[in-house]
């Protein structure tokens, strides 16, 4: 007969939500096992029988992180202008996202060097991307985009989505404090997606 599991999901939970209260204040520097066990009031060996170590906690976070993103794209209503649904899965979803959970925007895009290496990529991250790619084959189909070309569409959008974001979390957008940093987004990836118009 084996033993029971001690740690279940619940304990994976609470975890996680303590590891990111540390990434938000000190980054991934602050994701220790022992800093963790203490900010959560347990063990080191529940971390590392639930994650199996620190990478193990990175990369759940960074599942988590995409997990989010794709659901918050996914929760975004389909209307009759396909172009204007790609434009709000960046506007709404991509930086919707990111101003909620900055510090993991900041660890899975900003760190250096990356915690988790980039010839790992993580499943529901491809996941995420996948859903921006559908938007953008939705429009393809209609005749409003040039035809074969929805992964290049979609990387040069998720580019600057994330050029716009790293920008806006430092502070860096040169607008006067009347403007909605929303609207220069909506502005920069309008342009971006009419520019592979056919």
């Amino acid at each position: 007969m084996g033993r029971p599991r001690v740690h279940d999901e619940r304990t994976e939970r609470e975890l996680l939500a303590a590891a990111e209260s540390l990434l938000a204040a000190g980054g991934v520097a602050d994701l220790s096992v022992r800093r963790l066990a203490g900010a959560a009031g347990t063990s080191a060996r529940a971390i590392y029988s639930v994650f199996g170590g620190k990478e193990g906690l990175v990369q759940a976070l960074f599942r988590e992180a995409f997990i989010a993103l794709a659901a918050d794209i996914d929760a975004l209503p389909e209307t009759d202008d396909p172009l204007a649904d790609v434009v709000a899965a960046g506007v709404v979803g991509f930086r919707g996202w990111a101003m909620r959970r900055p510090h993991l925007f900041r660890a899975i895009f900003d760190a250096r060097p990356p915690p988790i290496p980039s010839d790992r990529p993580s499943e529901p991250g491809v996941q995420a991307f996948a859903r921006l790619t559908a938007k953008i084959a939705r429009a393809s189909a209609a005749g409003l985009l040039v035809p074969g070309r929805d992964r290049e569409i979609a990387l040069a959008f998720h580019a600057l989505c994330e050029g716009m974001t790293s920008l806006e979390l430092r502070g860096r957008f040169p607008l006067s404090p009347a403007h909605d940093p929303a609207d220069a987004w909506r502005s920069a990836l309008t342009a971006l997606v009419r520019g592979y118009r056919p």
